[in-house]
C-alpha cells in the first residue's frame, strides 16, 4: 500500500512502475478511492436511474390495483387529511418520481478488477433499500388477501407501523444516502413528513374510541 504518488504505472521511475517493469502483466495499481467512493463522485450527473424506475414500478403498481376498486371497503369514513401534509406529499411525490429516475447515482456501483469484484461498504444501503421495497410488496400482497378494511390498510408489517407509508419512504431515505443525492433524500424526507403524517393521522381516526 503506497501513497498515490507512487501508485502510478505510466511513470517508471515511481514504485509502481518499477514493479510493474519487475512483474509485468500479473501486477496491477487499484486507487483506494475507487473502490471506497466510486458510486459518490457523481451524485448530481444527469441520466437514467435503473434502480429509480424498478422502485417507481414497484411503488405504483400496487397502487393502481388499489385504485380499481381495491381500497378498504370503509375507506369513504376517512376524515379530511391535512392540508399541510397533503401539500408536503403531493410535492414529495412529484420530486421523489423525477430524481429517482434521473439520477444514476442511485445504481449499484461494483468495480470489476483482474482480482475479482470490490465494493464499497455503502451498496448495503442500496441492499437495505431493496429488502424494504420487497417488504412493501409484501404488506401489498396481504393487504390484497385481507378482508380490505381500514385497519388492514393501516396496519403494521414487519414491525413498520403504517407500512404502506414508512417502508417505501425509508427505502428512498437509504437511496439517497447510498448515492449521497440530497435533492433525492430532501425530496425523500418531504415526501415522509406527508404521507407517513397522514397515514398516522387517518390510522388515529380509526382506533379512538366512538361514543
Amino acid at each position: 500500500i503506497y501513497g498515490s504518488y507512487h501508485t502510478s504505472l505510466d511513470i517508471p521511475d515511481r514504485m509502481a512502475g518499477q514493479l510493474l517493469a519487475h512483474y509485468g502483466d500479473i501486477f496491477s495499481s487499484v486507487r483506494m478511492s475507487s473502490i471506497l467512493f466510486s458510486q459518490k463522485q457523481q451524485p448530481y450527473r444527469p441520466g437514467v436511474s435503473i434502480t429509480g424506475i424498478v422502485f417507481l414500478v414497484m411503488l405504483f403498481t400496487p397502487n393502481l390495483l388499489w385504485a380499481r376498486g381495491r381500497q378498504p371497503q370503509d375507506y369513504g369514513t376517512a376524515g379530511k387529511e391535512n392540508a399541510f401534509l397533503l401539500a408536503c406529499e403531493r410535492i414529495g411525490e412529484a420530486a421523489v418520481s423525477v430524481a429517482l429516475v434521473i439520477f444514476p447515482a442511485s445504481d449499484p456501483c461494483l468495480l470489476r478488477l483482474p482480482e475479482g469484484v470490490f465494493f464499497s461498504w455503502m451498496l448495503l444501503l442500496w441492499v437495505g433499500a431493496l429488502v424494504l421495497m420487497l417488504l412493501y410488496e409484501g404488506f401489498w400482497i396481504r393487504y390484497f388477501r385481507s378482508p380490505r378494511t381500514m385497519q388492514d390498510f393501516y396496519a403494521a408489517y414487519a414491525g413498520f407501523p403504517v407500512a404502506g407509508a414508512t417502508l417505501p419512504v425509508l427505502a428512498v431515505v437509504l437511496l439517497g444516502l447510498y448515492s449521497g443525492n440530497l435533492l433525492l433524500l430532501g425530496a425523500a424526507l418531504l415526501l415522509g413528513i406527508g404521507h407517513i403524517g397522514i397515514h398516522l393521522q387517518h390510522r388515529r381516526e380509526i382506533t379512538a374510541p366512538r361514543d
